[in-house]
């Protein structure tokens, strides 16, 4: 009899060939925009300020705290209860671990960091999936919310004039929906992230109260996220930016963020993310197109030097608190 692993193993390749080939597509595609809407660039006078790149990526490192938070809550609920440095750890180790081939990569990874301590991997895991899963939802919650402030007003009232006046009503309707939603919410998420997880021996589940806390907990990590967003533009301009427009940042960070997650064939949403952020910033009057692509691929490496650092930082912390306990 064949082997089973010798047939499902050319189907691997496949998967992973079809991932590559549609990553592979995209990034000629935003590298063709990308290339468009930058080439007039006189990039020997383009001025990048460093001093407002380490706070964009402050902004990133510490814009994690809520959900880092959240998803500790939620395993001490489940009677797991891991070292806020040691969740901060195995959470960081996700953000690197989603630039592994499919989604569920940053997910086992962070369940991996907390099994290596004693601690149980299927609650690690459904968590994990429970906490990315949730944090998404809200992000999609927050675009879909500001996604009216992506448009100018000249542009709305050039093809959509009836709606200037009603910005506000997708944001209602969507948060009105998320708190009214919340029981049946939880109990989706739940069961989303007990198959996720595919743990038959442990079951989670989780309270509308915890709910409505990682509501709250994500809606500050998004803020965060689009100051970061609004840090990196900063170093890009001599002019002082305002914090009016945050709003208009975390739109344009939550839309891009969420639509790389659901891009599950690229990894890290790489691509997709730079493709969409540009998109959405260089229609805003006060964003050149030249700012809003630079600003896109830093943001990038801005956020992926900051999670490597982070990291290593709190592994590094981590085994010093492990051999001050041994002493």
């Amino acid at each position: 009899m064949p082997d089973p692993q010798e047939k499902e193993s050319p189907k691997g390749w496949w998967k992973l060939a079809l991932k590559a080939g549609l990553t592979l597509v995209v990034l000629i595609f935003v590298g063709r925009r990308t290339w468009m809407l930058v080439r007039d660039q006189d990039f020997s006078t383009l001025s990048i300020c460093p001093g407002w790149l380490a706070v964009s990526g402050l902004c990133y490192a510490l814009g994690w705290g809520p959900s880092i938070w959240f998803w500790r809550h939620i395993l001490i609920a489940h009677d797991q209860k891991p070292s806020p440095l040691l969740t901060g750890k195995a959470y960081f180790s996700g953000h690197l671990g989603k630039y592994i081939p499919g989604k569920a990569g940053a997910i086992l990874l962070r369940a991996a960091v907390l099994k290596e301590q004693g601690f149980q991997f299927g609650i690690a895991a459904i968590t994990a999936a429970y906490e990315t899963l949730m944090m998404m939802g809200v992000g999609l919650v927050v675009a879909g919310s500001l996604a009216p402030l992506l448009f100018p007003d000249s542009m709305l009232k050039t093809y959509l004039p009836w709606a200037v006046g009603w910005r506000w009503l997708p944001g209602a309707i969507l948060i009105g929906a998320a708190l009214l939603a919340a029981p049946f919410i939880a109990w989706l998420l739940s069961g989303i992230s007990n198959r996720v997880a595919k743990t038959s021996d442990v079951h989670f589940s989780l309270s509308v109260k915890q709910l409505l806390q990682g509501y709250a907990a994500f809606v500050l990590t998004w803020i965060m996220l689009g100051l970061s967003l609004g840090a990196a533009l900063q170093s890009l301009s001599d002019e002082w930016l305002s914090l009016s427009d945050l709003p208009l940042w975390t739109a344009a960070v939550s839309a891009s963020t969420v639509g790389g997650f659901l891009a599950v064939f690229t990894p890290g949403g790489l691509g997709v993310r730079e493709g969409i952020m540009m998109e959405a910033l260089r229609i805003q009057p006060e964003i050149t197109a030249d700012d809003a692509v630079l600003v896109s691929w830093i943001l990038r490496v801005v956020w992926l030097v900051t999670e490597v650092g982070v990291f290593f930082v709190l592994v590094a912390v981590v085994k010093w608190k492990g051999q001050q306990r041994l002493k």
